[in-house]
Order: structure tokens, then sequence, then C-alpha cells
């Protein structure tokens, strides 16, 4: 039978203390909703912009608990890529894991300097892959 949650193995010999830490989501999710702030417009390449992430149920409501990751759709020739910073997070009693994307500048100023790019592709998901965001596209207003 296989196990239904997390397992602790033990076995005879020394014991030594180690902290675990357990994170249980509150719910089924069903969703992830991002929401990208100042606007979802690139003016320059040195643009910083928040990104929030939430973890919805099937009734809308938030859930705590859950491993949101934060990635790239489409990338390539025309597609601008950054760096979150974090990676990842759990989300907080409203749902919600907010993390900061910052441009590459040379990626930025290579596919968009003086010419349309694509912009960025972002999206997230659950730790397993499971349940992912639509993506929300960043861009490029032609002023690089």
């Amino acid at each position: 039978q296989a196990p239904t949650g997390p397992q602790i193995n033990a076995r005879s010999g020394k014991v030594t203390a180690t902290p675990i830490t357990l994170n249980a989501a509150t719910g089924i999710l069903a969703s992830i909703l991002l929401n990208v702030t100042p606007d979802t417009t690139i003016d320059a390449c040195s643009d910083t912009f928040t990104v929030t992430a939430t973890a919805s149920d099937p009734h809308g409501e938030p859930i705590r608990g859950v491993t949101i990751v934060f990635g790239f759709g489409q990338t390539g020739d025309t597609f601008v890529t950054g760096t979150f910073n974090p990676q990842q997070g759990i989300s907080d009693i409203t749902g919600k894991v907010t993390t900061t994307l910052d441009l590459t500048d040379s990626d930025c100023l290579t596919k968009c300097g003086g010419k349309s790019c694509d912009g960025v592709e972002i999206k997230a998901q659950d730790q397993s892959g499971t349940v992912i965001s639509p993506i929300s596209q960043i861009l490029d207003t032609g002023t690089n």
C-alpha cells in the first residue's frame, strides 16, 4: 500500500535531532492566477516587475501552504528573459506568493533595443507542475 502523506522512517541506533518542517495546503488547489505590477509593458530594459500568484480552491477561496514556482512561457529569439527573486515561495493565508522579476538587461537590449520584441511571457505552477497559471505577457513598448 502506497503512503498517503509525509512519512518518517526510523531505525535503531544513535539518535540525532534534525528539525523538520512540513507545509500542508489548506485545501484542494484548482487554479493559480498572476497579477503583474506596476503594469504589463516594458518601457526600459531596466524595468522591475512585482508578480503575485494567488492559489485558489474550486470555489475561488485562497489556499495557504501551496509551494508556487515562477517561470517563463516561451523563450527564444524575440522573448526576453529575467530573474525571479525568489524563484518560489509558499502561499500565505491569502493564497498569495509575491516575487520580483528583473529583466536581463543584455538580453533585453539585444532582443528589443531599437526594435520591437515579443516581451516576456511568465507563468506560475505548483511544485508538482499539476496546476499551471495562464500565461501573462509583459509587452514591449518599443521605447528601449
